[in-house]
């Protein structure tokens, strides 16, 4: 399901790209990239995060 994700967001970038009436800025390419890198980090790290930030929950003794 992340890669389908994942793969979704690239093709979306890309087509973008491909629609854009002019060159583009290389110091807006710059942000981009680095936006999309933190972002991607934080996809493909949530499952951990979610662990960190939520308490697992008590189960009941036998």
């Amino acid at each position: 399901m992340r890669n389908l994700a994942l793969t979704a967001v690239a093709a979306a970038g890309l087509a973008a790209h491909l629609a854009a009436p002019g060159p583009v800025h290389p110091a807006g390419a710059v942000v981009a990239m680095a936006g999309a890198g933190v972002l991607t980090l934080v996809f493909i790290f949530f499952g951990e995060l979610t662990d960190l930030l939520i308490a697992p929950s008590a189960r009941a003794p036998r």
